[in-house]
């Protein structure tokens, strides 16, 4: 998990504006991260992972499109 946090540290300006640039406010993108970061961490404590950061860029890209496929079912 020390790879993960480090890859954070380093990429976490480029997620966040990742997400402000698909019409996420910084507050949403924090939230979406943070999930994603909860998710992969107990993903990881379970299961050999070779490549977190990846599985939590694809965490974060899937939780997204959850997001707008369930705002569209409900407008």
């Amino acid at each position: 998990m020390d790879r993960l946090t480090a890859w954070i540290g380093t990429n976490l300006r480029w997620l966040k504006g990742q997400l402000r640039r698909r019409g996420r406010t910084p507050d949403e993108a924090d939230d979406l991260i943070q999930e994603a970061y909860l998710r992969v961490f107990e993903y990881c404590e379970r299961s050999q992972v070779q490549e977190p950061e990846k599985v939590l860029v694809r965490t974060v890209a899937n939780l997204l499109k959850n997001e707008d496929r369930d705002r569209r079912r409900h407008s």
